[in-house]
Protein backbone atom coordinates (compact mmCIF):
# COMPACT_ATOMS: atom_id res chain seq x y z
CA UNK A 1 0.00 0.00 0.00
CA UNK A 2 0.39 3.72 -0.50
CA UNK A 3 0.76 4.13 3.36
CA UNK A 4 3.68 4.39 5.61
CA UNK A 5 4.27 4.19 9.65
CA UNK A 6 6.44 6.85 11.06
CA UNK A 7 6.09 6.42 14.73
CA UNK A 8 4.45 4.92 17.97
CA UNK A 9 5.02 6.82 20.70
CA UNK A 10 3.26 8.12 24.28
CA UNK A 11 1.01 11.62 23.47
CA UNK A 12 2.95 14.85 24.04
CA UNK A 13 0.51 15.85 26.54
CA UNK A 14 1.22 12.54 29.04
CA UNK A 15 -2.45 11.95 29.04
CA UNK A 16 -0.99 8.36 28.76
CA UNK A 17 -2.25 8.08 24.98
CA UNK A 18 -0.42 6.21 22.33
CA UNK A 19 -0.52 8.03 18.90
CA UNK A 20 0.59 5.82 15.79
CA UNK A 21 1.87 8.61 13.19
CA UNK A 22 0.99 7.65 9.44
CA UNK A 23 1.27 8.85 6.21
CA UNK A 24 0.28 8.37 2.50
CA UNK A 25 3.54 8.39 0.31
CA UNK A 26 1.80 8.62 -3.39
CA UNK A 27 0.15 11.58 -2.51
CA UNK A 28 -3.17 10.74 -3.42
CA UNK A 29 -6.14 9.17 -1.89
CA UNK A 30 -5.90 5.30 0.01
CA UNK A 31 -7.75 3.26 2.54
CA UNK A 32 -5.62 1.56 5.67
CA UNK A 33 -6.36 -0.67 8.48
CA UNK A 34 -4.76 -0.15 11.59
CA UNK A 35 -4.66 -3.20 14.24
CA UNK A 36 -3.36 -2.81 17.59
CA UNK A 37 -3.43 -5.96 19.83
CA UNK A 38 -4.59 -4.07 22.97
CA UNK A 39 -8.08 -2.48 24.37
CA UNK A 40 -8.87 0.42 21.87
CA UNK A 41 -10.90 2.75 23.64
CA UNK A 42 -10.72 5.84 21.03
CA UNK A 43 -9.44 6.28 17.97
CA UNK A 44 -8.40 10.26 17.19
CA UNK A 45 -7.29 11.41 14.11
CA UNK A 46 -4.83 14.39 14.48
CA UNK A 47 -2.47 17.04 12.73
CA UNK A 48 1.15 17.13 13.24
CA UNK A 49 0.65 18.72 16.45
CA UNK A 50 -1.25 16.00 17.89
CA UNK A 51 -4.92 18.59 17.55
CA UNK A 52 -7.94 16.24 17.09
CA UNK A 53 -9.21 17.68 13.56
CA UNK A 54 -12.82 17.75 13.18
CA UNK A 55 -13.05 16.16 9.70
CA UNK A 56 -12.00 13.06 11.25
CA UNK A 57 -12.91 10.64 8.28
CA UNK A 58 -13.42 6.79 9.80
CA UNK A 59 -15.15 4.18 7.99
CA UNK A 60 -14.76 2.00 10.87
CA UNK A 61 -13.57 1.75 14.16
CA UNK A 62 -13.59 -1.40 16.41
CA UNK A 63 -12.06 -3.47 19.33
CA UNK A 64 -8.62 -3.76 17.93
CA UNK A 65 -8.70 -1.45 15.04
CA UNK A 66 -9.83 1.11 12.75
CA UNK A 67 -10.06 1.37 9.28
CA UNK A 68 -9.84 5.22 7.77
CA UNK A 69 -9.38 6.99 4.29
CA UNK A 70 -5.84 8.96 3.96
CA UNK A 71 -4.92 11.76 1.72
CA UNK A 72 -3.00 14.90 1.22
CA UNK A 73 -6.42 17.06 2.06
CA UNK A 74 -5.79 14.91 5.67
CA UNK A 75 -3.30 16.56 6.54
Amino acid sequence: GNVALDAVKMADDRSGAVVVRLHETLGGRTRAVVRIDAPVTEVVLTDGLERALASARFLSTRAGGSQWRCGPSNW
